[in-house]
C-alpha cells in the first residue's frame, strides 16, 4: 500500500498533512475530474449528431479517433436494419482496413502520415480485401481526399 501511495503523491493525486500523516486528494485528481466531465458533454453533444446521422441514412453512425495507426471507436448509434456492422466502444481496428479510418488519414498532415507509415512496413490485414500495400493506400487515401468522404 505503501507504494502506490508514494506513486500517487509523487504525481500529484494524493497530498500527505506533513502534521497527522494523513492523506487527501490531490489538486491533479480534481483536474482529471474535470477532464471527464468535459468528455461527458463532449459525448452528450456529439450523441445527437450521431443519432440525427444514423436515422437519415438508416446506417451506424460512429465516432472515432485517430491513434497511430488506429481508429479508436468512442461512441456508436446502431442502424436499426437487421444488416449492420456492430462496433463497440473502445475498440480498435487498423485505420487503412476501414472507411472511416482512411477518411481520418486522408486528413492528416503528410509529415504525419510519412511518420506513421514507412515504406518497408507491411500493411496489416482485417480480410481479403484490405488493402496491402503503401502506394495503393496513398492512392485510395488521395481519391477519399478529393471526394471528402468514402462510400463503403
Amino acid at each position: 500500500m505503501h507504494r502506490i501511495l508514494t506513486t500517487l503523491k509523487s504525481r500529484g493525486y494524493v497530498t500527505q498533512n506533513l502534521n497527522t500523516k494523513k492523506y487527501k486528494l490531490g489538486v491533479r485528481l480534481f483536474t482529471l475530474g474535470c477532464a471527464v466531465q468535459n468528455t461527458k458533454r463532449l459525448f452528450e453533444i456529439t450523441k445527437v449528431y450521431l443519432k440525427q446521422l444514423s436515422q437519415s441514412t438508416n446506417e451506424t453512425a460512429n465516432l472515432a479517433i485517430l491513434e497511430g495507426k488506429e481508429v479508436i471507436y468512442l461512441d456508436t448509434i446502431e442502424s436499426p436494419e437487421i444488416l449492420r456492422t456492430e462496433i463497440k466502444a473502445g475498440t480498435r481496428t487498423p485505420a487503412h482496413c476501414t472507411a472511416l479510418g482512411k477518411v481520418l488519414l486522408a486528413f492528416i498532415p503528410d509529415w504525419e502520415f510519412k511518420n506513421l507509415y514507412k515504406s518497408d512496413e507491411p500493411l496489416s490485414s482485417l480480410t481479403s480485401k484490405s488493402i496491402s500495400s503503401l502506394e495503393e493506400l496513398k492512392k485510395n487515401l488521395k481519391k477519399v481526399k478529393k471526394q471528402g468522404q468514402l462510400l463503403w
